[in-house]
C-alpha cells in the first residue's frame, strides 16, 4: 500500500497487518527517519555537498558524509545509549544483573571477533584446500558518482545515492550465475569468500570482495568479472603473492572490518600505516581515520556492511550451539551429539569444523534449528527459533534472563 505520506509504502501479505503498521507509532518512527536519511542524502548528491575539493581552509571538503549525516549519526548513537544505559539485565536463577549498555558495548566488541574469526576460518579451510586469495575492488560507473575529485561529474540523479551499491549488487549477481553456467559454484569446493562495502568521498559505494579460490578457478573469475567491469577503473583485483599461502588474507580484510564497525580509536603503531592510510584516501578509498563518517554513510543508507559467501549460513546455528551447556553431558561415542560436543562446542576450529561437514547442517539435516508457526507484532505469521536438533536429542530455549528498569 503507498500512502500519502512522502510516498511511504507499507509491505504486507495480509490486509489486517497494514492496518496494524498504519496505526503504529514506532512503524511511522522508523519508515520517516529512514525517508528522511535517503531524501536528505539524495539532496546532497544533486548539490555536490559531499566530496570534491576542498572550498578553503576554513571549509574543508565534507568527505564520506555531510557534516550533518555525521551529527545526526553521532546524536543518534548517544541518544540509544543513554536509553540502554537506563535499563539492565538480571539472571532470574543468580539474580546477577549487568547494565544493558555494558552488556551492548560488549557485544559490538564480540561482533568484531567474531567476523575476524569467520574470516580466520575460511582462511583455514582454503589452506587445507590449496587455494589462494584474492582481493577484488568493483567501482560503479561515473554517472553513479555525485562529486568525483577526478573527471567531469557526470552524475544521473535520478539513480539516487545508493544507486551504485544496488548497481555493483546487481552485477555480482550475473557475475556468478555465468561461473555456474561455467561449472563453478560458488561453494567448499571451487570458490568461497568474504565482502565488504564502502563510500566513496562522495558518498557512493564500492565494494571489496575477499575470495578463495584455486588457480584455474581464479582466472575464471577474474574473466567473469571484467566482462561486467570492462572499464579502465572498474574492478582492481590484487592476488595473494606466491609464498603467501592465505597468511595474510584475514588481517588484510580486517582492516576494512575496523573501519565499518569497530568503534575504537586508531592508534597507528607506526608511520608506514599512517602514510599507507592517506594515500588510500588519495585514491578515493575509505580511511581509517575518516572512519566515523565511513560508519555514518553506511548506517544512514542501512547498507549490509559485510557478507560471508560460498559457504552454506552456520553462524546462528553455531551461536546457539556454544550457547548450550555440554560440559556435564555424556554423548555416545561415534554420535552426531558426540561429535557437536567434541569438534564444534566451545571449540576454536568449530567453525571450520563445521564448514568441512556442512552437509550436517540445514533444514532437513541431523542438527538443525527447531521453530514452531508465531505470529509477529503485527499478526503476520512467521517462524519462530525455540531451539535446536542435534542428532536424536533436542535443546530447547530457556529464558533465564529478563530486562528491567534501573
Amino acid at each position: 500500500m503507498k500512502t500519502s505520506v512522502y510516498g511511504i509504502v507499507v509491505h504486507s501479505n495480509t490486509e489486517s497487518a497494514i492496518s496494524k503498521r498504519l496505526g503504529c507509532r514506532r512503524f511511522w518512527t522508523r519508515a520517516l527517519e529512514k525517508k528522511a536519511n535517503e531524501e536528505r542524502l539524495n539532496h546532497e548528491a544533486r548539490n555536490s555537498i559531499v566530496g570534491g575539493k576542498p572550498k578553503s581552509s576554513e571549509f574543508p571538503a565534507q568527505n564520506y558524509c555531510s557534516d550533518v549525516t555525521l551529527h545526526r549519526e553521532h546524536f543518534k548513537r548517544l541518544d540509544n545509549e543513554d536509553k540502554l544505559s537506563r535499563y539492565k539485565i538480571v539472571n532470574t536463577e543468580t539474580n546477577e544483573e549487568e547494565n544493558l549498555l555494558t552488556v551492548a558495548l560488549c557485544n559490538e566488541k564480540n561482533r568484531i571477533n567474531e567476523l575476524y574469526f569467520t574470516a580466520k576460518s575460511l582462511e583455514r579451510l582454503a589452506a587445507e584446500k590449496g587455494f589462494k586469495w584474492m582481493f577484488i575492488t568493483l567501482t560503479a560507473p561515473p554517472k553513479y558518482h555525485p562529486n568525483p575529485i577526478k573527471g567531469r561529474r557526470s552524475y544521473d540523479h535520478s539513480v539516487g545515492v545508493k544507486g551504485s551499491h544496488e548497481y555493483i549488487k546487481v552485477l555480482w549477481t550475473q557475475i556468478r550465475a555465468i561461473l555456474n553456467v561455467r561449472g563453478v559454484k560458488a561453494s567448499p569446493e571451487h570458490y568461497f569468500g568474504f565482502r565488504t562495502v564502502e563510500p566513496h568521498k562522495d558518498g557512493s559505494f564500492h565494494w571489496h570482495l575477499l575470495i578463495f579460490a584455486n588457480t584455474d578457478i581464479q582466472k575464471k573469475m577474474t574473466d567473469a568479472i571484467l566482462e561486467k567491469f570492462p572499464g579502465k577503473n572498474a574492478a582492481e583485483i590484487i592476488y595473494g603473492k606466491e609464498g603467501d599461502g592465505c597468511a595474510s588474507a584475514a588481517t588484510y580484510l580486517y582492516k576494512y572490518i575496523a573501519k565499518s564497525v569497530s568503534r575504537e580509536k586508531i592508534n597507528y603503531q607506526n608511520t608506514v600505516d599512517s602514510t599507507k592510510d592517506c594515500l588510500r584516501e588519495e585514491k578515493d578509498l575509505a580511511s581509517l581515520r575518516n572512519k566515523e563518517r565511513v560508519q555514518a554513510s553506511l548506517k544512514s543508507m542501512a547498507i549490509r556492511q559485510y557478507q560471508v559467501f560460498g559457504v552454506c549460513n552456520l553462524t546462528t546455528i553455531f551461536k546457539k550451539i556454544n550457547r548450550l551447556d555440554l560440559a556435564d553431558l555424556t554423548a555416545p561415542q561415534g554420535s552426531i551429539l558426540e561429535f557437536v560436543k567434541s569438534s564444534i562446542w566451545r571449540n576454536t576450529d568449530g567453525y571450520l569444523n563445521m564448514m568441512k561437514n556442512a552437509d550436517l547442517f540445514g533444514s532437513d539435516t541431523e542438527i538443525r534449528l527447531i521453530t514452531v508457526a508465531t505470529l509477529s507484532s503485527y499478526g503476520e505469521p512467521k517462524k519462530k527459533v525455540i531451539g535446536i536438533r542435534i542428532g536424536t536429542v533436542d535443546f530447547i530455549n530457556h529464558t533465564t534472563y529478563k530486562i528491567v528498569k534501573s
